[in-house]
């Protein structure tokens, strides 16, 4: 072979070997480049999503309760009816658990209910601190605790004073039930923990430490 051969077929092997390596570099450069456009992108368009997703979840909820609101409005005699129907019976528990539903103590419309239902609320958190299964006194320290602190609010709530502030008038009829109320809870506390009248004469005016020392001090002199 010609050494002008040799030479052309050197140089070509060089310029191959050169173009592959710089082929290669412009690839890998094309790539990274690629990589972080894409990690660019996906970095500013993540916070958007998010952003999107939170206003989303933030209008959800109010609108949902908007539309739950009236349709509760536009049934207000219907549901109004069916509250004084659970207390002509005497099921508090059962009326606390309707309030919820339909957040009656949220809405300016049952404002006329508003004493019942707060003390039904009580009542019925107070109920489910006491021992029902054998007609006796539940002197576990946690629930005598949290029967003092719902008693507590049941007393002052089913107190016509509580709504003095609130520019609000309760008519007979709640003041009745009212009444009713604390004569059933009453019923309860003598029969659960052994109360005596003079106690219920003066427990509205208790503190919640005051029911705790009478309820185990009532139920302990029994035995």
């Amino acid at each position: 072979m010609k050494s002008s051969e040799k030479s052309h077929k050197a140089s070509m092997n060089n310029f191959d070997k050169e173009y592959n390596r710089t082929e290669k570099e412009v690839y890998k450069k094309t790539q990274k480049r690629e990589k972080i456009a894409s990690k660019t992108a996906l970095s500013a368009v993540i916070p958007a999503v998010l952003l999107i997703l939170f206003i989303s979840a933030f209008l959800v909820e109010p609108i949902n309760k908007a539309v739950k609101k009236s349709k509760i409005d536009s049934s207000k005699v219907k549901i109004s009816e069916q509250i004084y129907s659970y207390l002509d019976n005497g099921d508090y528990v059962g009326l606390s658990k309707y309030s919820d539903s339909i957040d009656a103590l949220d809405n300016n419309s049952f404002s006329e209910e508003y004493p019942v239902l707060m003390a039904a609320r009580y009542y019925s958190w107070s109920q489910s601190f006491m021992n029902k299964q054998d007609n006796n006194y539940n002197l576990e320290e946690q629930d005598i605790s949290g029967l003092s602190e719902y008693l507590s609010k049941f007393y002052y709530y089913s107190q016509i004073s509580a709504y003095n502030d609130k520019n609000s008038t309760i008519s007979d009829k709640n003041k009745s039930y009212l009444d009713k109320m604390r004569k059933d809870m009453g019923n309860l506390l003598k029969q659960y923990y052994h109360v005596i009248d003079d106690d219920l004469d003066k427990i509205a005016e208790y503190s919640q430490a005051s029911i705790s020392r009478c309820l185990i001090e009532r139920s302990l002199h029994e035995n």
